[in-house]
């Protein structure tokens, strides 16, 4: 590439400048026009294409800013920032290997960043890859030692390794540090049923449910009816099934599990009816219908 002229490199760095200034006062559009004419003298101007594709960030033009930052570190391929760029944007848009490999570059030239240890774990994670994760989770840790959130996620991948005391301990951890961390406490409460200690697992549960209400607010409750089947409280599991299905009908298991527990309590004719309604729901369910009331009609005749 030729050589500019000294007019043309102040030009640059003028319209660099204005597209900075316009950038801080949040006028992102008449910034991204700064940063083009830039460009347009100097097509590997790294300054332009990078804080281009943070204007276009902010405006959500995700592939538009992607391939801003991507033309940034072509340009200085040592530059880590432009690379963490990259990396969030793949990982929002789900391309998660992509998303590692940019993690990987940065780590290759600044490895204390929080934020990129432990997105590369999230990524990771979404790849089923949970051994690798824990490791990107630990590293975040080491950095910052009091991030609940990473804690929480560790909490997880040990969890689907199955190292379910590590996981609780892990969810402690982020509790500790932040009482009222939602996640910490649902996906405790799963870790503890996995470890049958079924009364904790039910406070967990109730406590996630006492901080807020998300879309999966179904599921809490349908488990919280699990645990209660298993202590024998079959009242109050019907209850907590019921609140399932009133959160989300489409949700089959609480139905069928509503209708075994009232079976359980001699209510057959309402569980007929809830396996009548989830038929409505689910026609393809009637077989399911069949084999609960033939076992459990058998199981109890044998009792």
């Amino acid at each position: 590439m030729k050589e500019l002229k000294i007019d043309d490199v102040k030009k640059v760095k003028k319209w660099c400048k204005q597209g900075q200034h316009f950038l801080e006062l949040g006028e992102h559009k008449k910034a991204i026009a700064k940063y083009d004419k830039a460009i347009h003298l100097q097509p590997d101007c790294y300054d332009a294409w990078f804080f281009r594709g943070v204007a276009l960030d902010k405006l959500a033009l995700f592939e538009e800013a992607l391939a801003s930052y991507k033309r940034a570190t072509q340009i200085r391929p040592d530059e880590y920032q432009a690379w963490a760029r990259c990396g969030y944007i793949l990982l929002k848009s789900q391309s998660y290997q992509e998303a590692i490999t940019c993690y990987d570059k940065v780590i290759e030239s600044n490895s204390s960043r929080y934020e990129v240890w432990y997105d590369r774990g999230v990524a990771l994670e979404k790849l089923g890859h949970f051994e690798e994760a824990l490791v990107s989770y630990n590293k975040a840790l080491q950095i910052r030692p009091d991030e609940y959130t990473a804690w929480s996620s560790r909490g997880y991948a040990l969890a689907k390794l199955e190292d379910y005391k590590e996981a609780l301990a892990s969810y402690d951890k982020a509790i500790q540090i932040q009482p009222d961390f939602y996640a910490a406490w649902l996906n405790r409460g799963v870790v503890l049923e996995k470890l049958e200690s079924f009364e904790e697992a039910l406070a967990s549960y109730d406590k996630a449910l006492m901080i807020k209400t998300d879309k999966d607010e179904y599921k809490v409750w349908y488990n919280r009816g699990v645990i209660l089947d298993k202590l024998g409280d079959c009242e109050q599991a019907i209850v907590s099934y019921g609140k399932a299905i009133q959160l989300n009908p489409e949700f089959h298991p609480a139905w069928i599990d509503r209708a075994k527990a009232l079976i359980e309590l001699d209510r057959w004719e309402e569980a007929v009816a809830t396996l009548s309604e989830l038929k409505k729901i689910n026609p393809e369910i009637i077989k399911e219908q069949t084999r609960i009331l033939s076992e459990k009609r058998r199981s109890k005749k044998a009792k």
